[in-house]
């Protein structure tokens, strides 16, 4: 309902004889006053008429008169009456126009809920039926499939990829969502969607205006309710004076305002009504949370008019409405309290009145100008979102409606394009099919319709039962098969093979075999002499295995088993081709020779080389006599004390260092290396090596096993706050060695020997070579080494006698510093350091 027009019910309202006022009457002549009443019924129609007559005719002579004017009293009687028979019209005015909004919103909400399921409706008719077109598509290659012999098919589509350039593609195959039947569903759903979408933000923006409609018709309640209590305080006001500080006479007759109680009920009602009226004003200014928006910031209009920057029909003026109230509600206040005093003069009194009949006057401008603008502003609707979504529905609906008609004609093209290429079969061949010659006549498929636009073939398709049975086992093979005819062209390609070749079954049926296959291998030549032997043995089978490359669709190779059989059957050659890709197992078996490598390589490094072949041979019990080997043990000095000084890292960094040097050398020296005891490293010599020499392989180890050390001192002893030391005992004689344990085993030795070359150490000088006796017969005349002979007591042996290797014979493990910058020459070192610098 628009707030400049009337409604029929506005109207009637208007013109109800449905409120009552008092008609002031003389009683008698004697009386000479209009004090008397009758009440009637009348219209707002005839109070305006009343109104504006009484306003237009009233006598010169009447203002100083009351009850003896008919005008008067007619106004004083009805004032309350007149008032809120307007407020009623302006409530009920209110009342209907929030009727109107909400009637409004419900017919939306009503035809939106009704039209929006006949619309999916249509939408869903319209997508079956397209697709029940599209189905026909499918139909007719269905069709083509049972109607049309293999052969036939093959190579019409061979020839047609023949005339292909190379840049098109014999597969356009497409993803789902790009499919024509698919594009076709999308779109329709996109113009529903569009135009559902637009119809709620119409609907959104119809809430929008009904909320702002209601919130302005609450904001314009509040406005009339603070004028009607600002007026019907004023003129209390003027009452109370009037009947206190005047004369009594006609103007100020008791007749009008006869009891003390009156008066107390006027200043009570100032009282409550100030309170009212401030409640209906902060409502309309500053909102109320929950309930109503703040007008005040809404708009730039109303802030000036709330603020006094603003000019009406009155002239501008600089006050604001909120001074101006505040203004008023004290004076108010203390006007209505001022009048029990009798100090006040009734001069000050009459100021004072009439300064508050200034204060409502002005806040009545300024409340019926700012009603005024908001009315005006708020009755304009917003069409914002009306346009962009009428916009948006119509141009997204054209242009998918352009679409899905391009799509229709791609569709009827495709169909024209299937039914061309008819024209590569014979002419004999469709005249003798009824299918195809109904299609090709009449456009008839034998199909049969379903609810949802597919169909079921009615087709009795060319293959026999037996043939379709024996293609649904080949078909359903693991391996790739292939069957070709006496020329070599493929008339199947089963499922496997497709996989395993990244093409599709029309891609290969009617090509050459050989095209699948590496042109270096020897595939076309066993065939072809597999035909021959065919044909010459009439009919008896015979097959191939041979490991060829196949070639993908991409080009790319990978590795096959393929079994070959040739056959006759209806007296012409029929290959059988099963191809088994063998990539995988490649892998597996270069991955095992890889993993047999590493664990050949790490079994060598933890056992001899001899010990190793018996366990790779199988044997579980390993155990062997050795006659003559060199054991070499040695051992750390003050280990214990320097371990407990070094954290866990710098303990095992240190040994990792050294050992590793050690490790080198026995490579160097030919040793071989049975275990770390701790910080005790044990190697021997001649074990594996029928050469004799080992003890003085051993004792070269010994002596390169100190410049190990001295370069380890040499750059780290800041690092652990010490230099390290060992001592060296060799033993040479026979020992017992082999492998115990199923956990964990390593190979082992025992004997005497072990344990004199273990004494030969414990009892050696730090940083001396210990050698026994035996050892000592072996390398004295050999390597021109000085020795100094001892006798010791040995454990276990009681006195023997060794000798220590003179001590300038190798290099002196512990760096005795003059200075800081002093280096190990290489003259200082007697033996060779080849691949010492690698540690």
């Amino acid at each position: 309902m628009s707030l400049t027009s009337f409604s029929p019910y506005m109207l009637l309202d208007y013109n109800s004889e449905i409120n009552e006022i008092l008609i002031p009457i003389i009683q008698s002549k004697q009386q000479g006053a209009f004090i008397g009443y009758e009440k009637k019924n009348v219209s707002i129609s005839e109070i305006s008429s009343l109104l504006l007559n009484i306003f237009a005719n009233y006598p010169s002579n009447g203002f100083n008169e009351t009850i003896t004017v008919y005008d008067f009293m007619m106004l004083y009687l009805n004032q309350e009456r007149f008032t809120e028979a307007f407020v009623e019209l302006c409530y009920s005015f209110i009342d209907r126009c929030e009727e109107s909004y909400q009637e409004g919103e419900r017919s939306f909400s009503y035809f939106f809920a009704a039209a929006l399921p006949i619309y999916f409706t249509v939408a869903l008719i319209l997508i079956i039926l397209l697709r029940a077109r599209y189905a026909d598509l499918k139909s007719m290659l269905r069709m083509y499939e049972k109607q049309i012999s293999k052969d036939l098919v093959g190579k019409a589509y061979q020839g047609l990829a023949k005339k292909i350039t190379e840049t098109q593609t014999l597969n356009s195959s497409q993803p789902f969502w790009r499919r024509a039947k698919t594009l076709v569903v999308l779109r329709i759903s996109f113009i529903f969607c569009s135009i559902v979408l637009s119809m709620m933000m119409m609907f959104v923006e119809l809430k929008l205006n009904s909320g702002l409609g209601f919130v302005t018709l609450k904001s314009v309640k509040k406005t009339v309710n603070t004028l009607v209590l600002g007026q019907a305080i004023n003129f209390r006001m003027g009452e109370l004076f009037i009947f206190n500080e005047l004369s009594k006479s006609q103007l100020n007759s008791n007749q009008l305002l006869s009891s003390q109680d009156t008066l107390e009920q006027y200043r009570n009602f100032t009282r409550f009504n100030i309170t009212e009226m401030r409640g209906h004003f902060n409502d309309l200014i500053f909102g109320k949370v929950g309930e109503s928006e703040p007008v005040l910031g809404s708009s730039r209009k109303f802030d000036a008019i709330i603020n006094g920057n603003s000019c009406s029909s009155t002239g501008c003026t600089n006050t604001s409405m909120l001074s101006i109230f505040d203004n008023l509600a004290i004076s108010v206040s203390k006007y209505n309290e001022e009048m029990n005093l009798n100090s006040v003069s009734t001069r000050e009194l009459l100021f004072k009145n009439l300064q508050i009949d200034k204060f409502m006057q002005n806040l009545s401008e300024d409340l019926l100008d700012f009603l005024a603008i908001f009315t005006l502003t708020r009755a304009q609707p917003s069409v914002v979102l009306l346009i962009v979504f009428f916009i948006f529905g119509f141009l997204s609906c054209t242009v998918l409606w352009y679409l899905i008609y391009g799509n229709i004609t791609s569709f009827r093209e495709e169909v024209h394009h299937i039914r061309l290429l008819l024209n590569y079969i014979g002419f004999d061949y469709i005249d003798s099919n009824k299918v195809l010659k109904n299609f090709v006549l009449y456009n008839d498929l034998p199909v049969k319709r379903t609810f949802l636009g597919s169909s079921r073939s009615k087709i009795t398709p060319l293959d026999s039962g037996e043939e379709i049975k024996l293609n649904s086992i080949l078909n359903a093979a693991v391996d790739g098969i292939v069957l070709c005819n006496a020329d070599c062209d493929i008339q199947l390609f089963n499922p496997a093979a497709q996989r395993m070749f990244g093409c599709q079954q029309s891609d290969a049926i009617g090509s050459c075999l050989f095209s699948l296959f590496d042109s270096n291998s020897q595939v076309e030549k066993i065939i072809r002499d597999m035909i021959k032997i065919c044909n010459d043995s009439k009919g008896n089978t015979n097959g191939e295995t041979v490991e060829v490359d196949a070639i993908r669709k991409n080009q790319t190779k990978f590795p096959t088993r393929i079994d070959i059989f040739t056959t006759l059957f209806d007296g012409k050659p029929l290959v059988s081709i099963m191809i088994k890709d063998i990539t995988s197992e490649k892998k597996q078996n270069a991955l095992l020779a890889q993993e047999k490598q590493k664990s050949e390589a790490l079994l060598k490094n933890i056992l001899p080389d001899s010990v190793a072949q018996q366990l790779k041979a199988g044997e579980t019990f390993i155990a062997e006599k050795i006659n003559d080997i060199t054991c070499f043990f040695s051992d750390m000095v003050e280990f214990t004390s320097l371990s407990s000084n070094l954290n866990s890292t710098q303990l095992v960094k240190m040994l990792n260092t050294v050992v590793n040097g050690c490790d080198l050398l026995t490579e160097k020296h030919q040793l071989e290396k049975i275990k770390t005891i701790g910080d005790a490293y044990f190697c021997v010599g001649g074990i594996g090596n029928t050469q004799s020499d080992h003890p003085e392989r051993t004792l070269r180890f010994g002596l390169d096993i100190f410049t190990v050390l001295r370069e380890f001192n040499l750059k780290n002893w800041r690092d652990i706050g010490r230099q390290i030391n060992v001592r060296v005992g060799i033993n040479t004689g026979p020992v017992v060695g082999g492998v115990i344990g199923t956990k964990k085993f390593a190979y082992d030795l025992w004997g005497d020997t072990i344990n004199v070359a273990s004494r030969m150490e414990s009892t050696s000088l730090s940083g001396r070579i210990q050698i026994s006796r035996s050892t000592y017969e072996r390398v004295w005349d050999i390597m021109g080494l000085s020795y100094e002979e001892r006798n010791v007591q040995v454990k276990g042996k009681g006195l023997c006698t060794t000798y220590l290797v003179d001590a300038k014979h190798h290099v002196n493990p512990i760096v005795e510093f003059e200075n800081e910058e002093e280096v190990v020459s290489s003259k200082d070192i007697p033996v060779d350091k080849t691949n010492i610098s690698d540690i």
